[in-house]
């Protein structure tokens, strides 16, 4: 099965390849072709027969006459496809109108080899040229990642596999199958058992086979961060900038939609700024390794070190450090494949800081919990691994490092490292925690997290939320970038081939990927800065309006007798690793099976939890 998803991988590479060698074959290399041989033609001067104009095509037939022979032919530009791209067509048939006009011949150009081939203009438009060979490049560069994943691509069956009880069970059968076999089904389990904690004994120190790991000195993954940083700025920069081609003569068109297409270069500038600040990073703090004690990393133990900054005397400075469980794995099929990333668990606080003689050392460790998995070694397809970062507001350049380290159940603890986050975490956890309970008894919701989605008024008798328009922010803009550019590139696919052609109905198959997800990000950049909620908590009863705008799309009432249960459920998270915040969400369910949502976009479970106790408390009802 393996070799086969492989195969049909490369596949599907193969094809969404050769669709852009396709296309290429018939735009691109054609169009260069020609007015590359055009160069060396010759001009005379031609009487225009007819004249048609459309916004993707100048239609024209001309007579000319060579060495006393008369030739006809209707060539007017190089490109050898139709296209909407500027406003090159409208300029073109209004020229040409003109001396037809006032019959005046059209200067033109022939092969003198073969003096039947002609063109009225054979100037190369570089805009048109960039934009086609830029798109084709994107559809073969895609189809050779895949072919080159898939070809790569090699499953781990060295992995652990948690046997279940059933399969415990079933294995025994067929031994007993065997009249010889004797041993029961207890004494058969702990023989698996013992087989197990061999297999784990032959295993220590494992994570010795990983080069990076053969010693205590750690060093983090910024230089070869910063190159891929670089590779995806040139990739994304070399496809989006020909959008500036002709977007200047699409504006003189009336065609101000194009403007989204802008969306595209000012994200490639954004990724250059992004890959030079990693440049200037590494320039300035250039190797920092990690030596760790204990090493490895423990689960059911420690985990910390020590990490030595060279030339830097910040000692005002806050180190932020957070530790990280990921389990990381590959999502999608064909050209949708990409890697994710789940965190298992995670703690940040901030290191001790230690003066030396040429620089500081940021100390510190972790308690880590002894039911987290370990890191993998090999670490390809789905696997486990431990991530520490750092990161300062260092004036000038800040500091951001990032390191795979080994993490194994070895139960050891730090030597020689005092410095405790995981006491500072749980100090912080208690602290916050009973600042929000006294707020919720208080009956004031604004001074906790809630005031960033949270409207609340109290007027004894009634209680009424309200969670307003544009509390969505971050997700609205990404909503608007997928939207907006992803729509974009559907409507410039069909536009450049829109001659009913084959190769229009190529573009079509190829728009429908970009036009849904440009469709479900049109919707959601509607729905999510312009939808509302509005709670109220009165006469023994809690009403929920929906509305979009200041139109309502959903009511709901329930009375406390007819409420069975109240669930706190997630919604989401924004962020990643230490900051990253999941969001939730506050559901009525009633005695006749409905439901209806009375909160959302609260940051973080335990806030949720205390959040629907106050609910509780105002409709005077106990679960």
């Amino acid at each position: 099965m393996k070799l086969l998803g492989s195969l049909m991988g490369a596949l599907f590479g193969l094809l969404f390849a050769g669709a852009g060698i396709f296309i290429a074959l018939e735009t691109a290399v054609p169009t260069f072709q020609s007015w590359q041989t055009m160069q060396h033609w010759h001009s005379t001067s031609a009487t225009l027969l007819s004249l048609r104009g459309k916004d993707n095509d100048t239609l024209a037939s001309y007579r000319y006459v060579i060495d006393g022979r008369t030739y006809e032919n209707d060539r007017v530009y190089v490109a050898t496809t139709r296209d909407n791209i500027g406003s090159y067509h409208k300029k073109k048939y209004q020229e040409l109108y003109q001396l037809k006009q006032t019959r005046q011949p059209v200067t033109i150009w022939y092969d003198p080899a073969n003096p039947a081939d002609s063109v009225i203009d054979r100037n190369m438009r570089w805009g048109l040229f960039v934009l086609m060979t830029s798109f084709c490049s994107f559809f073969i560069l895609i189809g050779l990642a895949v072919v080159y994943g898939a070809i790569t691509y090699k499953p781990d069956n060295n992995k652990d596999k948690k046997i279940s009880l059933t399969d415990l069970r079933k294995a025994w059968n067929e031994k007993c199958e065997d009249p010889g076999y004797e041993q029961s089904f207890l004494e058969f389990v702990n023989e698996q058992k013992y087989e197990a904690e061999e297999t784990t004994a032959a295993r220590e120190n494992a994570w010795l086979d990983k080069k990076e790991w053969r010693n205590n000195r750690i060093r983090s993954e910024a230089r070869s961060t910063m190159w891929g940083a670089w590779f995806f700025a040139i990739i994304w920069n070399a496809v989006s900038f020909p959008i500036l081609f002709f977007l200047d003569d699409e504006l003189k068109k009336g065609n101000y939609v194009a403007l989204i297409g802008l969306l595209f270069p000012i994200v490639g500038i954004y990724l250059i700024k992004i890959a030079w600040n990693r440049t200037r990073e590494w320039r300035r703090y250039g190797v920092i390794e990690f030596v760790m004690d204990p090493f490895p990393g423990s689960i059911g133990g420690h985990v910390g070190g020590t990490l030595h900054l060279i030339n830097v005397d910040a000692h005002d400075a806050k180190y932020k450090i957070d530790l990280e469980c990921v389990y990381t794995y590959m999502s999608g099929s064909g050209d949708s494949r990409s890697r994710k990333e789940n965190i298992k668990w995670f703690e940040s606080g901030y290191t001790r800081v230690v003066p030396t003689l040429d620089g500081i050392d940021l100390r510190f460790r972790f308690d880590v919990p002894n039911d987290l998995p370990e890191a993998d070694i090999d670490q390809t397809d789905d696997y486990y691994f431990w991530r520490l970062k750092v990161s300062a507001d260092i004036p000038g350049i800040d500091l951001e490092r990032e390191y795979n380290i080994p993490v194994y159940q070895t139960v050891t603890e730090s030597s020689d490292i005092h410095h405790n986050i995981s006491a500072q975490v749980e100090e912080l956890k208690k602290e916050k925690a009973e600042d929000i309970e006294t707020a919720l008894a208080q009956g004031e919701l604004l001074n906790t997290a809630l005031v960033r989605s949270l409207r609340f008024n109290d007027e004894g008798n009634e209680v009424s939320f309200y969670f307003p328009m544009f509390r969505n922010k971050v997700l609205t803009v990404f909503a608007l970038i997928f939207g907006g550019g992803f729509g974009f590139a559907t409507i410039m696919m069909n536009q450049s081939f829109a001659d009913g052609g084959i190769m229009s109905i190529v573009m079509l198959v190829f728009s429908i990927p970009f036009a849904l997800v440009g469709l479900i990000g049109t919707i959601a950049a509607i729905y999510l800065p312009f939808n509302n909620l509005s709670i109220l908590i009165a006469e023994r009863k809690i009403k929920a309006v929906r509305r979009l705008l200041f139109i309502p799309i959903k009511r709901s009432v329930a009375s406390i007798e007819e409420i069975k249960d109240m669930s706190v459920e997630p919604t989401g998270s924004t962020g990643q690793g230490s900051a990253k915040i999941k969001h939730f969400k506050i559901i009525v369910h009633t005695k006749d099976n409905h439901k209806f949502t009375v909160a959302e976009d609260v940051d973080g479970k335990e806030l949720a939890e205390q959040f629907k106790d106050y609910i509780y408390d105002r409709l005077n009802m106990s679960f």
